[in-house]
């Protein structure tokens, strides 16, 4: 590949490479000419007082100073946003960024000219048309499309990684993306209703959440690291039916033991390896011991939802340790489902390590 048109690391949208030499000749040619007229979209936290504007702002670059030329329309405002669309007329390194910070609306995102501090630069390659009569778009981002959005910075950086992940595999899946375990929320959303709920290695609370979506009587929610538990009590601030403890999972599990506490569904996300309150965690040396912990405090007819992406279990090590268990406890019966990841969440030098299962207790204690 050839390429003829790039992009900052950081901007979003339209590249264009070419594949052979001649072809990389011919377009290359239609920037040096001019002869392309390019349309990008950004966002500003800034208030503009005209709708139109232009900028004829020398670029420097390597010490040169450089014609530049680019026209600017705003687009529409919204809850201290602005979404405006720039045609530059040159081709200078950093050029719409520049013009944009000299006339007074900075793009959001963009600190080194003056934008607003944001993750990432809300700046956008939206189209590129040819001479020849070749179109080459991209759609712009959500956040483009509601600017309310932007208010919220967490919700946003979500935002922005779901559509970066969306145009990868649509051109291999044409699957939406949600969720590492979409299919495991969604489980425990259509099969909470009315139960008692236990989730361990709670995180930042979306299996909790997706308990309470579904209706369950009542869900605890234990997690370890104080910051990921004040994102999940700000997430859940108004849940009912809803106790998010910052305790030891594995200290609350020998609670419940002693204590004789039962759950209709247990979800635990098992991590590789923590520090405890006493000690530390391996999941190589003690899942197995976790496994019949969870099963034996559930209720008969009751689910464990299991997951793990560590690299050093195997679906067959977490059956065998289930199995073990069973007999251990006593139990009548146990039917073992594995849940497979969405396929379409990671990227694709990033393959998948999930292990998720199901373990459901048939019928009575034996």
């Amino acid at each position: 590949l050839h390429i003829v048109h790039r992009l900052d690391r950081t901007t979003t949208g339209v590249i264009v490479f070419a594949k052979t030499l001649e072809a990389a000749e011919k377009y290359q040619g239609y920037f040096r000419n001019r002869e392309t007229r390019k349309t990008y979209l950004f966002v500003t936290a800034s208030r503009s007082k005209n709708a139109q504007m232009q900028s004829d702002q020398e670029i420097l670059h390597k010490g040169d100073r450089l014609t530049a030329q680019t026209e600017f329309s705003r687009l529409k405002q919204a809850d201290g946003f602005e979404l405006w669309q720039a045609h530059p007329r040159t081709g200078r390194n950093h050029q719409i960024r520049i013009h944009a910070s000299g006339l007074g609306i900075p793009v959001l995102g963009d600190s080194k000219y003056g934008g607003a501090e944001f993750p990432f630069l809300c700046l956008h390659n939206r189209k590129i048309e040819f001479p020849n009569g070749v179109v080459i778009e991209s759609e712009a981002p959500a956040y483009f499309e509601t600017l309310s959005t932007l208010n919220d910075v967490s919700l946003s950086q979500k935002q922005f990684e779901v559509d970066r992940r969306l145009r990868l595999y649509a051109q291999s899946t044409g699957e939406d993306w949600r969720h590492e375990q979409r299919l495991q929320l969604a489980w425990v959303q259509e099969n909470s209703s009315g139960k008692s709920v236990l989730n361990l290695f709670a995180g930042t609370g979306s299996f909790a959440a997706a308990a309470i979506q579904g209706g369950a009587r009542e869900v605890i929610g234990v997690e370890l690291n104080k910051k990921s538990l004040n994102v999940a009590k700000e997430n859940l601030a108004n849940a009912e039916r809803l106790k998010l403890l910052c305790r030891d999972s594995l200290t609350y599990l020998d609670q419940c033991l002693g204590k004789g506490l039962k759950f209709d569904l247990v979800i635990c996300e098992v991590p590789a390896f923590f520090r405890r309150e006493k000690g530390v965690f391996k999941i190589e040396s003690d899942l197995e011991k976790l496994i019949e912990s969870c099963l034996a405090i559930l209720e008969p007819g009751a689910v464990l939802l299991l997951s793990t992406s560590s690299a050093k279990i195997f679906p067959d090590m977490i059956r065998k340790y289930a199995l073990k268990a069973q007999a251990s406890l006593g139990l009548k019966a146990l039917e073992i489902n594995s849940v497979q990841p969405s396929l379409d969440f990671h990227l694709p030098d990033e393959p998948s390590q999930l292990k998720s299962f199901l373990f459901r207790i048939v019928g009575a204690y034996s």
